[in-house]
């Protein structure tokens, strides 16, 4: 029984009345609305921080491991991951799950980057000590890269295992991504260094990526799903710049529409976002194209755009269920229950069931 049922019940039987459950729940809702910004400005400077400590950190190591010796390479990599297991544990047991989760990756990544040194300090693989000197960069690290791969992998799978969080999914994409790139490249015959290919195989791995992230969707107590989706975004458009280099808007704009299309009917917000920024450039060049000489007629074209999207954004947010119910009705009942709300609802009364 939720909040709303429970005050509905008080003015059943007299306790309140109408009016102050009105005014009760107008209060909650003000309550959680302010809740909700609240977590929303911390949970951006959670990840702020995250980026700017990865990025000095990285960026740090990488000078390190190009100019210094395989030794000192080794003490600052384990001191950094010292560092963040041990804030990550403290953190976590302070039921701060988020920053904990940051730390939790960038010990991961560290710790990649000390696998790395290993790799070169014990010459295993003697190419991949040299491997700038080489013109075929990827031939002389595959095997190394396929090896820290799946060190990668397992570490960031017992990590996960014992202290699930969602940001956890990116170094298991991040990896993956590093074997399908070598495998692709044998399959395509040693041409994945060009531009048309490195597009095409960017593109079919953020399908894949979109695809898991959809079959994973409403299923885990941890939302990987998240992960798998935004970076199959990243995917998208980084595979439709390669390939399109931006001189064809129009395939962008199509984009756009079928992203707030595909953010609609799964309930993932930044697919909306991303497509209405696909879709205003597209606006903009048509503009542009039509009052070419005209100044100030491109300039009240533009405002205008503006307006009318503002005013679509706030129908949009009105009548979102509607949208959905429209946009869901083209698929036939068999199709529609796979889709993420369902599966929610779906689960939930199986839950409920087993509990009676």
């Amino acid at each position: 029984m939720n909040f709303e049922q429970l005050l509905e019940q008080g003015v059943e039987k007299g306790i309140i009345s109408s009016e102050q459950k009105e005014c009760l729940l107008g209060l909650t809702q003000n309550v959680q609305q302010e809740k909700k910004e609240q977590t929303s400005a911390i949970t951006f400077f959670y990840y702020l921080g995250g980026v700017i400590t990865f990025c000095a950190m990285y960026t740090l190591m990488m000078h390190t491991i190009q100019n210094g010796t395989y030794f000192t390479i080794l003490a600052l990599g384990s001191f950094y991951a010292a560092i963040f297991i041990a804030l990550g544990e403290y953190l976590w047991r302070k039921d701060e799950k988020l920053p904990a989760g940051i730390m939790h990756f960038l010990f991961v990544t560290t710790c990649s980057l000390i696998f790395m040194d290993i790799e070169k300090m014990i010459g295993f693989f003697p190419h991949f000590s040299d491997m700038y000197k080489y013109d075929n960069f990827i031939e002389a690290c595959r095997l190394p890269v396929l090896t820290l791969s799946v060190a990668t992998i397992v570490l960031n799978w017992f990590i996960a295992k014992c202290r699930p969080h969602a940001i956890l999914a990116i170094p298991t994409i991040s990896s993956l991504y590093a074997i399908y790139y070598l495998i692709a490249d044998i399959f395509l015959g040693k041409k994945i260094s060009e531009i048309e290919y490195q597009a095409i195989t960017t593109f079919i791995y953020s399908v894949l990526l979109f695809l898991i992230g959809f079959w994973k969707d409403k299923i885990t107590k941890v939302d990987y799903s998240y992960w798998f989706y935004f970076i199959a975004n990243l995917g998208f458009v980084y595979s439709l710049s390669l390939y399109n280099k931006w001189e064809n808007l129009l395939p962008i704009f199509v984009l756009g529409i079928i992203y707030v299309l595909i953010g609609t009917l799964i309930q993932r917000k930044f697919f909306t976002v991303i497509g209405i920024l696909l879709i205003v450039p597209q606006i903009f060049s048509w503009e542009r194209n039509l009052f070419n000489n005209h100044p100030t007629g491109l300039t009240s074209a533009i405002i205008i755009t503006g307006l009318l999207m503002l005013n679509m954004g706030v129908l949009y947010n009105r009548n979102i269920e509607k949208v959905t119910n429209s946009l869901e009705s083209v698929f036939p009942q068999n199709i529609r229950k796979y889709l993420p709300r369902y599966r929610e609802k779906s689960e939930s009364t199986h839950l409920k069931t087993t509990k009676d």
